[in-house]
């Protein structure tokens, strides 16, 4: 009963002391949102289970040859031998992502999709929330092929109607019968950042022409088959089993799979736990930061309270009453601020859905929200920080000093003093550390945006994703290209089936080269159209762009492969190689390029001559973003089969590459500014008080001749001085942090000396403003006044 009074009593003090009061929470709560908002990605990304039981049995089955240092993935032929022949030792599974055109009340849209094997959702051991999921005997269908659909998309697009079950929807322009709805939050072990919209069996690829032959070749190895390995089989085992079936699949298919051996790989990567714990930790910083605020708070409405403490002691309150006396107003500050905290956390929540790179060709669903886990995590974090903040002071005010509080007697604060200025050299500490942090991002970031990533990156272009609204639609492509040459300000006009920088296809083709290769190897490719180079700024070294003139008998090579195959660009002018089969020449050499990520090392790739793709590449003459509505108008009135999925420029489709420094040092940044906010705030309050304590010396100082210079200068070396060591031990935090991940940053020293100055610099000056107020403050007191008041 007493600890409910305690908790009343604790109401009318922050009623009779609002400033105060609102300091704290406020300081509480710009430390809890972000901690909520970041575990809430974290949640999602790294620790939830995803439905999916047994994650560490999982391993993708990948294979290597002695004489290509290149890994592979199995072919959809492979994955069935493995299936029959390896059933001892695992179940398998096999998936392949697709972007799929979905039709919903007559509008078309790009969405996320994996075909599967039908036994795929049986070995994860996952059921539909509503319906059924997919199973073995769905491989022998009649009528429409069967689909399961998300729990996003269900919600999304569907409004959550349980009746969508057993009905039609139209997927890539064939009907298809809605088997039922995947949980919510399901996510295949290997699959959290984007997430699937549909699923489909692979026996449903006999609807699209072309589809199925191509998946049954043995050399096409773009599946993801995964090992479920059963209970008392170890990763080692597993290993030499299926290595047994590798070489028996080379004996049987020399020309595809010759001296291949099967590694298995764990799906869920070692340290990838750690890793969510490392984050949060960085963003914790901030929270002990605004801890350290509070407990000075705390600290100093104590010194306002030492009379009542000292009353109550004499009156014969026990320690403990008094210790659970000042933890229950710390409680109070920690629940205002959770629920100040996540309403931040909601906001900033739906700011990063939002903020997504422009030139995503799908919609990226994390289905972040404030649910009952993120909310546990918050309340906890309150209520562990409340109680961290008031211990101290519950602690040190529990044992006032009688007589003199009693008397009313000024305490002996140098201690007490020196306490506070060691939380705010701890708050200075971390947030140098955060700040030197920062500056190594950014740093990292700047120099990756000095990369070349085989064109110019500040070319005047436009890239035009087209979408067709039916199976077969009634296009005259020249004419459409015709049409968008005689748009004013466009220059050129080429095309591309995969994008630059876009992180996904490109698949490997199988290359021969005579004289040169015993056997195919796999070198990754793309198909353009004519003056594709020219366009995008790229430089040919040897021989020429395509020309309309060309076939598909011609491509171009980077001169990574020049170099493999023909020792330089000079010789592989005119060459001839052998694609999947198909003879062609060698056209021209292009400097060597970034194809999938920035960061991705030098590879051999080459380029086919293609008439047309869905990817058009648009050159203007002035800014391409201003070009945007002319294009768009212009793609409307000559191809109304078609729709405009997404019209981008080079600068924007280059953001999904520079997407996570952005995010990390985003991250970083907004906790750097929290951190020194609220440190700035702390030492503003501690150099306030040491002013008024100080004023009766400082009065005595200015009696005796000191001047105004001379006052400013004491009280600025007061707060400049922790300033100093907080700073200095930040930034040997920094230091050392940074050695530990200095994989992550890009041609920067963990040392740096911009990155690390720049934090300094920022430092100071927060801290010289924090100090000055007061200082001026000092400047003007009146020494008469004092001494008067003694």
């Amino acid at each position: 009963m007493s600890f409910w009074n305690d908790l009343r009593y604790a109401l009318r003090l922050f009623a009779n002391n609002p400033g105060a009061t609102a300091v704290a929470v406020l300081s509480l709560a710009l430390a809890i949102g972000p901690n909520s908002a970041l575990f809430s990605v974290v949640d999602r990304l790294f620790l939830q289970p995803g439905k999916v039981q047994g994650a560490s049995q999982f391993f993708f089955v990948t294979s290597k040859t002695d004489r290509q240092d290149v890994w592979e993935t199995p072919s959809y032929p492979d994955f069935l031998d493995y299936q029959t022949q390896g059933r001892g030792v695992a179940d398998f599974i096999a998936s392949e992502w697709h972007a799929g055109i979905l039709n919903v009340n007559g509008v078309n849209e790009l969405v996320p999709m994996q075909l599967v094997s039908e036994n795929y959702f049986a070995v994860v051991g996952v059921r539909a929330a509503v319906g059924r999921t997919l199973v073995e005997s769905d491989a022998r269908f009649d009528g429409p092929p069967p689909v399961l659909l998300s729990h996003s998309l269900w919600q999304r697009k569907f409004g959550g109607a349980p009746d969508i079950v057993g009905k039609t929807i139209m997927l890539n322009f064939h009907a298809f019968h809605v088997l039922g709805i995947a949980p919510r939050g399901f996510h295949a072990p290997d699959d959290k950042l984007f997430p699937s919209d549909l699923w489909i069996p692979f026996s449903a690829t006999s609807v699209q022409e072309g589809m199925r032959e191509m998946l049954m070749r043995r050399g096409n190895r773009a599946i993801t088959v995964t090992a479920r390995l059963h209970d008392g089989v170890s990763q080692q085992g597993a290993n030499l089993a299926l290595s047994e079936v590798a070489a028996q699949l080379s004996r049987e298919y020399p020309a595809t799979n010759r001296g291949k051996a099967v590694v298995l790989r764990p799906v869920v990567e070692p340290g990838r736990d750690r890793l969510a714990i490392v984050i949060l930790l960085v963003i914790s910083l901030v929270l002990l930061i605004a801890c350290a605020n509070v407990v000075g708070i705390l600290l100093a409405q104590g010194e306002a309270r030492r009379r009542e403490f000292a009353m109550r002691v004499a009156m014969g309150a026990s320690r403990r009453r008094l210790v659970q006396h000042v933890i229950a107003e710390s409680l109070w500050l920690g629940l205002a601020a959770a629920a100040l905290g996540l309403l931040m956390a909601h906001w900033m929540i739906r700011a990063l859905t939002a903020f997504q790179p422009a030139a995503l060709p799908v919609t990226l669903n994390l289905d972040l929200r404030i649910d009952g886990r993120v909310l546990a995590y918050t309340l906890l974090l309150a209520l562990v920080t409340a109680l961290a903040a008031g211990l101290a002071p519950a602690l040190r005010f529990s044992r006032p000093d009688l007589m003199p509080a009693l008397k009313g007697e000024a305490p002996g604060a140098v201690s007490r003093f020196w306490f506070r200025g060691g939380l705010i050299i701890a708050q200075i500490a971390f947030s140098q550390f955060l700040l030197a942090g920062t500056g190594l991002l950014v740093r990292s970031y700047l120099e990756v945006l000095r990369i070349r990533p085989g064109f110019d990156s500040g070319r005047n272009v436009l890239f035009a994703t087209l979408l067709p609204n039916t199976e077969r639609p009634n296009l005259n492509y020249q004419y459409l290209l015709d049409q968008l040459r005689s748009v004013p300000g466009v220059r050129r006009v080429s095309s591309a089936k995969n994008l630059p920088l876009s992180g996904s296809g490109m698949a490997p083709f199988r290359v021969f080269v005579p004289g040169v290769t015993d056997e195919p190897v796999n070198i990754r490719g793309n198909s353009v159209g004519p003056e594709y180079f020219t366009a995008m700024g790229t430089r040919i070294l040897r021989g020429r762009d395509f020309e309309e003139r060309d076939s598909r008998r011609l491509v171009i090579v980077n001169e990574a492969m020049a170099r493999r195959f023909w020792g330089s660009a000079d010789r592989a002018a005119g060459q001839i190689v052998q694609v999947d089969g198909e003879t062609v020449e060698v056209a021209g050499v292009v400097e060597t390029g970034k194809y999938q990520w920035l960061l991705e090392e030098p590879t051999p790739f080459f380029f086919r001559f293609t008439g047309g793709a869905a990817n058009l590449v648009i050159e203007t003459a002035g800014d391409p973003a201003a070009m945007a509505d002319s294009v768009r108008r212009a793609l409307r009135a000559a191809a109304p089969d078609l729709t405009v999925q997404a019209l981008v420029t080079v600068r924007q489709q280059m953001g999904m590459s520079l997407f996570l420094w952005q995010a990390a040092a985003g991250l970083l940044g907004v906790s750097a500014i929290l951190g020194i906010f609220l440190a700035g705030v702390g030492l503003y309050g501690l150099v306030s008080y040491g002013v008024t304590r100080r004023a009766h010396e400082i009065g005595v100082r200015m009696a005796m001749g000191a001047s105004p210079a001379d006052v400013l200068k004491l009280v600025l070396r007061q707060g400049l001085s922790m300033v100093s060591i907080g700073s200095a031990i930040g930034l040997a935090g920094a230091v050392a942090a940074a050695r530990v991940v200095s994989a992550v940053l890009y041609r920067v020293s963990p040392a740096d000396p911009a990155a690390l100055a720049a934090g300094v610099l920022m430092v100071a000056a927060v801290a010289l403003l924090a100090s000055h107020v007061p200082a001026r403050r000092a400047v003007r007191v009146d020494p008469m006044m004092v001494l008067r008041q003694e």
